[in-house]
């Protein structure tokens, strides 16, 4: 089994207004991963690269960068011409650092065959899509849960979900079902190729932000903190308990068996 443990580096709760996650929780993250030998990748939003590129550079050193767009705006709502601007300013950015990612994840998560036909155009893979369905959001639960390639030679790394019963590896359902995530994981079992997807942010130490709507804090942001931190290690210590070897995106992109 090969489980890529994945993070989307970007402004507090994506609001855009504060950017404390990069200096608080983020190190502590990296710090876990340095300590547990296991290199990763982090999809870094272009805003957050501009303003804070050589202390993530510093940090990150051993692990995968990859983009994560420039604006964090669904990019789904934009013509082919806004598309185009988004990945060009987020690629000037990066190329700024001397950076060349070969991944790319869509803001929100929010893709369609336009925007992967673009963003063929500048990156070896891609990895925005869930198998699974939200309103407004996506509808993806006929969609394959382990890297393919698209019509235009796109690899495709979708984020994990549990078998059967299709549960994301996202930090929002992870917090929601806490330890009973490995319960579940144990019980309905996993893809020989998953991918978990975490934010800078989740483990921050924060308070309400405002205006929040009420759903959003009472199914996910509530449940963030530094006292997830702990889960974390423990859900690498239920992979390693399993002889999982830790990978990142780009090693996916690589496989021979694509």
């Amino acid at each position: 089994m090969r489980i890529a443990l994945t993070f989307d580096v970007e402004s507090d709760f994506s609001l855009d207004r504060s950017f404390n996650n990069i200096k608080d929780s983020l190190p502590a993250v990296v710090k876990i991963l340095n300590e547990e030998k296991i290199k990763s990748t982090f999809f870094i939003n272009g805003k957050v690269l501009e303003k804070f590129g050589n202390e993530i550079l510093d940090l990150l050193n051993g692990h995968e960068i990859a983009s994560h767009g420039y604006n964090h705006k669904r990019l789904d709502k934009l013509n082919r011409l806004e598309l185009e601007n988004e990945i060009r300013k987020s690629k000037i950015v990066f190329s700024e650092y001397d950076l060349e990612p070969m991944g790319f994840r869509s803001p929100k998560l929010c893709v369609n065959e336009k925007i992967l036909d673009i963003v063929s155009n500048h990156y070896r893979y891609d990895s925005s899509i869930v198998p699974f369905a939200i309103p407004f959001r996506y509808f993806n639960l006929f969609k394959k849960r382990i890297p393919y390639k698209t019509k235009n030679s796109l690899v495709e790394i979708p984020i994990g979900t549990i078998n059967t019963i299709r549960i994301p590896a996202m930090s929002s359902w992870i917090f929601n079902f806490g330890k009973n995530y490995f319960y579940l994981l144990e019980s309905f079992g996993y893809p020989e190729i998953m991918v978990l997807l975490f934010h800078s942010f989740d483990f921050a130490n924060y308070k309400k932000p405002f205006n929040l709507p009420g759903y959003k804090y009472n199914f996910y942001y509530k449940r963030c903190g530094p006292k997830k931190l702990k889960l974390f290690r423990e859900l690498i210590q239920f992979f390693r308990d399993r002889k999982s070897k830790f990978t990142t995106c780009e090693e996916l992109s690589k496989n021979e068996i694509l």
